[in-house]
């Protein structure tokens, strides 16, 4: 079975108040306008599938998806592990 694990450390200066930053990145349905390539999220409790946007590979196409398990502690993290059901 092949696997991959992938970390990022990112320091920006946002001229917005914590609240307003906490909330933009904590909001499903604001998330997919502002990140490149996702079409939806769909909450579901503690999981969020995200899906995608349509990718054309030779002569079809697909929509990956993905579940996460999200935790936030707020207003300074947010942990997702993935999560199939």
């Amino acid at each position: 079975m092949a696997s991959c694990e992938a970390s990022n450390h990112s320091e920006a200066v946002v001229p917005a108040d914590r609240k307003e930053v906490w909330a933009a990145l904590t909001d499903p349905d604001l998330l997919p306008e502002l990140t490149p390539f996702l079409r939806h999220i769909e909450v579901d409790g503690d999981h969020w599938l995200c899906e995608l946007t349509k990718v054309p590979i030779l002569t079809t196409s697909l929509t990956p998806s993905f579940t996460e398990l999200m935790k936030f502690t707020e207003p300074t993290r947010i942990e997702w592990t993935h999560d199939p059901r």
